[in-house]
């Protein structure tokens, strides 16, 4: 199998390195989340510099020693090592003196953050429904957490329990109390702004006094318990939504498509960062894995259990971008060469020869005449 196909494998069906595609859904059984690397989209800091800022602090600053790239944060097409986010706002709180700080970040995030699973859940039938679609797909948000469903501690009750794959103790206060805040938010979308769960686990002591939590939360809370997440009631879960079974299947269907292979999750943010780093010099398996938060040797293994490596994933990106600037842009060859990392336009001619087997005004060229004669049949001859 070429590494093109092998590449396009990976993604899923009708994929490529050039178009936007969501991210591929893990559980908690996933391997990676069992051996701790997991992943979030950058949109889980949508809203942190603004806060930092606010709070007198210096929020590129902060990123810079988290080792999070600042123009990452916010942004969902991004991936950030997930450990690194919830040492992020530890540190955070701790620069500005703000020990609720994880729970203003989720408060002012809105639900758009989760991307396509928040529409899925919303047209299910009920709330129990709309839970069970995020315990399935919270993944494709991130692979460092995730949710289900158990019994509660009373008769017609149950437990929404977020897990970290960071180990059995959420070791980070603040980025727990900023995943209970934000799921809130998104509950309160589903089933209405006066919904309160029976009540919120906590699983770390009281930051600030207990007064501020159920402020905070408009819940009663309970502190240093087993794991972070809220009871429901029977009722609570009946609750029915705006239902819509013909957008729902459609929704459900779409996320069923991403669903991992083992170390397949690691393809698109491999190549996402590949065409990010490319302007600035070839990036090598050190630079790719200490952006994913993982040792390179860790992360050649993977990708080679997929028969791949970074050198191929690079090398793809490499194709794609040079076939989309030389068809759709009048970039000077030898600007494409710098840009695509070369130091010399003849490597980039024999790149070409053995992408496209031929040079790269033929495939300028051909691009140029293949529109032509497709904007001919639509309007006929001039």
């Amino acid at each position: 199998m070429s590494r093109e196909a092998a590449v396009a494998q990976a993604l899923g069906p009708g994929r490529s390195t050039g178009g936007h595609r969501e991210s591929r859904t893990c559980g908690p059984n996933c391997p990676h989340a069992v051996a701790g690397h997991g992943l979030v989209r950058g949109s889980a800091l949508s809203g942190f510099r603004e806060l930092v800022t606010e709070l007198g602090g210096a929020p590129d600053d902060l990123l810079h020693l988290a080792g999070i790239e600042p123009s990452t944060a916010g942004r969902y097409e991004e991936y950030v090592p997930f450990r690194r986010v919830m040492e992020l706002l530890e540190a955070a709180a701790e620069r500005t003196g703000t020990p609720d700080l994880g729970r203003r970040l989720g408060r002012r995030q809105s639900a758009d953050i989760l991307g396509p699973v928040v529409p899925a859940a919303r047209t299910a039938r009920t709330l129990a429904e709309a839970v069970e679609v995020f315990s399935r797909y919270l993944g494709t948000y991130s692979t460092g957490c995730s949710l289900r469903l158990v019994p509660g501690p009373g008769e017609g009750l149950a437990f929404v329990e977020f897990r970290s794959v960071l180990g059995r103790r959420w070791l980070h206060p603040q980025g727990a109390e900023a995943v209970l805040a934000r799921a809130l938010t998104v509950l309160r979308l589903l089933a209405g702004s006066s919904f309160r769960p029976v009540d919120i686990h906590v699983p770390h002591r009281a930051l600030t006094p207990q007064a501020d939590y159920e402020s905070d939360y408009s819940a009663t809370v309970r502190f240093s318990q087993p794991r972070p997440g809220f009871t429901l009631s029977a009722a609570d879960l009946g609750r029915p939504l705006e239902h819509d079974p013909v957008v729902h299947r459609v929704l459900m269907e779409h996320l069923a498509g991403t669903a991992p292979r083992d170390n397949a999750y690691l393809v698109r943010p491999v190549t996402e960062l590949a065409k990010q780093m490319l302007p600035d010099g070839v990036p090598t398996v050190e630079d790719i894995a200490a952006r994913l938060g993982l040792h390179p040797r860790t992360l050649q293994r993977r990708l080679a259990a997929e028969g791949l490596s970074v050198t191929d994933l690079v090398d793809v990106v490499r194709r794609d971008t040079a076939e989309r600037l030389l068809a759709e842009t009048d970039m000077e060859l030898g600007r494409i060469a710098r840009w695509l990392g070369y130091a010399e336009q003849s490597a980039l001619s024999r790149a070409c020869r053995r992408w496209f087997g031929m040079t790269p005004s033929g495939v300028r060229r051909t691009a140029r005449q293949s529109g032509a004669s497709e904007a001919a049949a639509v309007h006929g001859p001039a």
